[in-house]
């Protein structure tokens, strides 16, 4: 559900991991995978690394359509090839270095880095959005390489996105597509008319609205099981709900009068108080649930 952007300084950061990979390995030789590289997909092995998400749609749909071009044996060594620099602590410095805290597919697990007896540890797993079984001359590539939390990492394995697109978060993310509506009941009085709680689940039916007609939303809503697992979030809107009664237009306005640039600087911060969460766009991915939140603070006419 995010988009993840990259700069230049990242692609130099990442090479630069890679020629330090090569450096240390007693098993593989940089010059020689370019030389397979150049050989097979007809481009430089530097140029491949960091191709964009477009430009390696193309090199997966060419490797798709001929796989008697690609020896098993190839096939095999650069699988390997990424196990080892899976292993090596490189692969958590290039997630660290991403920066990302939520999971970009589905938004609710925390992924982020952690030291653990002086070592670097990750909660994220690597996922190769080009499955590395079928495209593995692709495996070390920087936007095939998508952190992701487990749950998502397992569900989609060695789904072929070339031959059922979904959203590669390099390039575009389900938040520009889909949002979350709660279809619920907003007032006070038709709570009472139904003998309704705040808390009570019966008060509304959360599904994605589909804003686009792009083919990828239902495909990547269905792999990554998005709209059952958001069902057990239900609180989370009902909390909203609740908040939305509490915090009134009026309340707002005299929180910001007494409060504004001393406890907060302006009104998204205090709202980012309010609903527990950042309410801006491109901060989707500091906390697991920001993308239903923000959907359901729009829904409710908090912003």
């Amino acid at each position: 559900m995010v988009k993840i952007k990259l700069t230049d300084d990242f692609h130099r950061f990442y090479l630069k991991t890679i020629g330090t990979f090569f450096k240390n390995s007693r098993t593989y030789s940089y010059k020689e995978v370019a030389q397979i590289i150049k050989l097979r997909l007809g481009v430089s092995f530097k140029k491949l690394l960091i191709m964009n998400p477009t430009e390696l749609e193309v090199i997966a749909k060419y490797i798709k359509s001929n796989p008697l071009n690609f020896p098993h044996s190839e096939e095999k060594k650069f699988i390997d090839m990424y196990g080892k620099y899976r292993s090596n602590k490189l692969s958590k410095i290039i997630i660290r270095k991403i920066g990302l805290k939520a999971c970009p597919y589905c938004n609710r697990n925390y992924i982020y880095n952690f030291k653990r007896y002086d070592s670097l540890e990750a909660t994220a797993q690597l996922d190769h959005f080009f499955d590395k079984s079928k495209y593995s001359y692709l495996s070390l590539c920087l936007y095939n390489l998508v952190p992701s939390c487990s749950t998502c990492n397992r569900r989609k394995s060695a789904s072929d996105v070339v031959a059922n697109p979904i959203f590669n978060p390099y390039s575009d993310n389900l938040e520009n597509h889909g949002k979350f509506t709660s279809l619920g009941i907003l007032s006070v009085d038709d709570l009472k008319e139904k003998e309704l709680s705040f808390y009570s689940e019966k008060r509304m039916n959360l599904k994605i609205k589909r804003i686009t007609s792009d083919s990828r939303t239902d495909k990547h809503i269905e792999l990554f099981n998005i709209e059952a697992l958001y069902e057990s979030h239900r609180d989370i809107v009902a909390e909203l709900y609740q908040k939305r009664v509490i915090y009134s237009e009026d309340y707002i306005d005299d929180l910001m009068k007494n409060f504004g640039g001393k406890v907060f600087h302006d009104k998204d911060e205090l709202l980012k108080l309010v609903v527990c969460t950042s309410i801006k766009k491109d901060e989707i991915h500091n906390r697991p649930l920001s993308k239903l939140t923000r959907d359901i603070v729009e829904e409710l006419k908090f912003i």
